[in-house]
Parts: structure tokens; C-alpha cells; sequence
């Protein structure tokens, strides 16, 4: 597998965006590699089929038995490359292995359950799934894919990859849900931005060419449209961090939370979304422009801007000429909107 080979499984009808590192090469570099974190092994069956999943089931508790009985769930994002997990731990899903069918996933186009691997467990993790995944005197088989977790989606899911023998599927890279060409330890986070008490969320809404926030109903972990956000976390470090609509396709629509104004840090700046690889300067190597990087505050439960000497943050009004509309601008944190609360998707 290569850039070559994605395929856009669900291509959008309206304006898109551009992946920020598109040209980082970083994820590439053999004389100074990336650090590969953890690993994660997923085990791909047969969702329509019950013997399938009950063989499926049976191979996951048994992992779990042979690894660790009181093993954790994990408690951060799928693409989270985690240097404080140091226990194997399972991912959670939409579903329970009683439902029928099992969903069918957008990147292994089949279903699957998955384990965060630390290094220091990786082969005897990998050792389990070699010899368990086919039972051949009953004739039962699914497959498995081990991958690297980096930061690098896009080679942890290619280069760095290993499948089962005889696996013959195909992985739509492109619809990785961020990180696509790192940077290194690169992650993201899927959420919703509650405004209120009646389940009303911050959305977008398509009009044209324009884009409109709005307020939507709150969406859920298996519903993901334009009222969830992608918080994607590049580089702490450089503030570039951004706040990009999930949009209402499979792959990143790569549009982010933006100011036009060249004063970015001025109070009563107008929020709006932008192409996330707006008005960086790659020359100067700001990757993610200061008008483009918000994050959300967990303790003060607002979205902030970041870079500012002030403490500025995201304030959201009803618009005056549409009330179904949401006008966003740059307030003092102190007078910004606090929201009820951020649901996360794991």
C-alpha cells in the first residue's frame, strides 16, 4: 500500500481542505527514523456472519485471559501514540459482541475490535494472534493486522504493517481520521461541544460556498457528522493544535476554526472555517498558522486561542440577521462561552 493506492470512498460534494503536512517528510526520514510508541493489533471478521463473530469473541476473551484478567480499557483517543500506557489495554466499541450484525469499519471495510500493545508486550501479544486466529480442525479463521502507533498514520497503517497470512483485504488509508503524514506523536481527539441542556451541540451547516455554524442536535460515537469536531494535536510544543469539523464524510474535510484578521488576538475577531493549512509559511517553518490554533480548555471547559499574551477564547451568540445561525468571535475568557460539556469519542 501507497499514496497511490487510497481510495476516496465517500468523495464530498462541497468544499474540502488540505491536509497542513501534506510536505512534512519527517514520517519518511530512515537516517533519523520516528519513534514507534506502541502497537495496536486488530482482529478483522466477518460482522455478518455469527460464526465468524462468535469465533471472533471467543479469540478476544481469550487474549485477554492469556495476557492480563483484569485488563483496562483504554482510556485515550484510537490514535493516541501513548508513552504512559504501559499495560496492554482494549478499545472500546459502538457495539457488544452480542449485537448482530457487527458493524462494518470505514478503514478495514470489515469489522474489527482492538488492543493498545506497549512495546515490552508486542511479542508475545504477537505470538497469541499468529497461533489463535485459525482453528483449522474447525474450520474457522478471521484475520488480524499489527500496526504501528507513531504519530505517522499513513505508514503505521502501510509501511508498518503486519497482516495475517492469506490477508487479501484492503485498508482505505485515506479515511484515517487524522495525522495522515505525522508529525511524530501527532494524535487527535473526536468530540462534541454541548451549548446547552437540550441536547443542542455546535455544528456547521453547508450553504454553497459558505459555511454557517449552527446549533444541531447532539450527535454520538456512532453517528459522527458536522456537529463533531476533530481536536487534532500536531505539536504541543509550537501551539499547533487545531479544532477541525468532523465533517460529514468519511475521510477529514481538513477545515478548522479560523481568524482572517491579520490582529488575530483582537477582541471581537470573527471566527470562521478555514482551509486547516490556512496561511501557514512552511518557508518560515509555521506549519499551522497563529490564526489557527485553538485548543479546549478541560478545567474552564472553553475553546481557547492560543499564542496571545491575553486569555482569549471562543464566544458563540445567535446570529442577529438568522436565529437558526451562530455567530463565533474572540472574547476575554472571562466573558467567553463555557460550554455544559465535551463528549469525548474514544
Amino acid at each position: 500500500n501507497n499514496k497511490n493506492d487510497i481510495a476516496m470512498y465517500n468523495p464530498s460534494s462541497h468544499i474540502v481542505g488540505t491536509d497542513p503536512f501534506e510536505l512534512w517528510d519527517e514520517c519518511d526520514n530512515i537516517d533519523d527514523p520516528v519513534q514507534l510508541i506502541g502497537y495496536h493489533v486488530h482482529a478483522l471478521f466477518d460482522g455478518n456472519n455469527q460464526e465468524s463473530i462468535s469465533f471472533a469473541y471467543k479469540t478476544y476473551h481469550d487474549f485477554i485471559s492469556y495476557t492480563n484478567s483484569n485488563m483496562n480499557e483504554c482510556e485515550f483517543a484510537h490514535s493516541t501514540p501513548s508513552l504512559t500506557q504501559t499495560e496492554v489495554c482494549y478499545f472500546p466499541t459502538t457495539w457488544t459482541e452480542t449485537d448482530f450484525p457487527v458493524p462494518t469499519n470505514f478503514i478495514f471495510q470489515t469489522s474489527n475490535y482492538g488492543f493498545y500493545i506497549p512495546p515490552k508486550h508486542l511479542q508475545k501479544s504477537l505470538t497469541f494472534w499468529m497461533q489463535h486466529h485459525n482453528d483449522q480442525e474447525n474450520d474457522k479463521l478471521f484475520d488480524y493486522i499489527v500496526h504501528t502507533v507513531s504519530g505517522c498514520q499513513l505508514n503505521d497503517h502501510t509501511k508498518w504493517l503486519i497482516v495475517s497470512g492469506g490477508y487479501g483485504g484492503q485498508l482505505v488509508t485515506d479515511n484515517l481520521v487524522c495525522c495522515h503524514n505525522g508529525p511524530s506523536m501527532c494524535t487527535c481527539n473526536m468530540v462534541q461541544y454541548q451549548l446547552d441542556n437540550n441536547n443542542n451541540c455546535l455544528g456547521i451547516d453547508f450553504n454553497g460556498d459558505d459555511i454557517d455554524f449552527m446549533s444541531t442536535e447532539c450527535e454520538d460515537a456512532t453517528n459522527k457528522n458536522i456537529g463533531s469536531w476533530r481536536e487534532t494535536i500536531y505539536n504541543e510544543e509550537n501551539n499547533w493544535i487545531q479544532i477541525e469539523n468532523f465533517g460529514d464524510i468519511d475521510h477529514p474535510m481538513y477545515l478548522c476554526l479560523a481568524i482572517e484578521d491579520d490582529n488575530y488576538c483582537n477582541i471581537g475577531n470573527e471566527i470562521t472555517l478555514k482551509d486547516c493549512a490556512y496561511d501557514q509559511d512552511i518557508d518560515n517553518d509555521i506549519w499551522i498558522s497563529p490564526k489557527t490554533q485553538f485548543m479546549y480548555d478541560l478545567n474552564q471547559d472553553q475553546i481557547k486561542l492560543l499564542g496571545c499574551n491575553d486569555d482569549l477564547c471562543v464566544d458563540i451568540n445567535e446570529s442577529e440577521d438568522d436565529e437558526n445561525k451562530l455567530k463565533l468571535r474572540i472574547e476575554s475568557c472571562g466573558e467567553a462561552t463555557r460550554f455544559v460539556q465535551r463528549h469525548f469519542f474514544p
